[in-house]
């Protein structure tokens, strides 16, 4: 079975295999930072039956809010991302779950470029606490 996904070797956090680059036998991986290159020797690779096993729920994890974007444009995700994330600071929530969707990747790269700008946010990054972790970021709230 081909590997999905993929662990930085020295950090916990597991991220989806972007695309592989044999000339220069690195790997590129979609972080919260943007696409960034590793040498294949610096990662371990994850098949998507090996992550659904090994991952556990966050504590509490029931009480997180989400907002889900399924259906949504664009520009009417971002407007409901920006109200999701003052509704849970008025509900005194830590974290927020993005439900993006997979699809064509478009809602969730606009959603991380606005996040990756607002100072109401700490970390995030794709939440494999759910389905199989690329339809949905988790997000940490400041």
């Amino acid at each position: 079975m081909e590997a999905q996904f993929l662990r930085i070797r020295g950090r916990e956090r597991i991220y989806p295999v972007s695309r592989l680059s044999p000339d220069t036998a690195e790997v590129i991986v979609e972080t919260e930072l943007g696409e960034l290159p590793f040498p294949i020797t610096s990662v371990e690779f994850i098949s998507l039956e090996d992550l659904k096993t090994t991952v556990a729920r966050y504590p509490g994890d029931s009480a997180v809010p989400e907002i889900d974007m399924h259906g949504m444009r664009v520009e009417e995700a971002l407007d409901a991302l920006d109200r999701a994330i003052e509704n849970a600071i008025a509900a005194g929530s830590s974290k927020l779950r993005v439900i993006h969707g997979k699809g064509t990747g478009a809602i969730r790269e606009a959603v991380w470029e606005s996040l990756r700008h607002d100072e109401r946010i700490g970390r995030f990054a794709l939440d494999h606490t759910v389905y199989d972790g690329t339809g949905s970021t988790l997000v940490d709230i400041v």
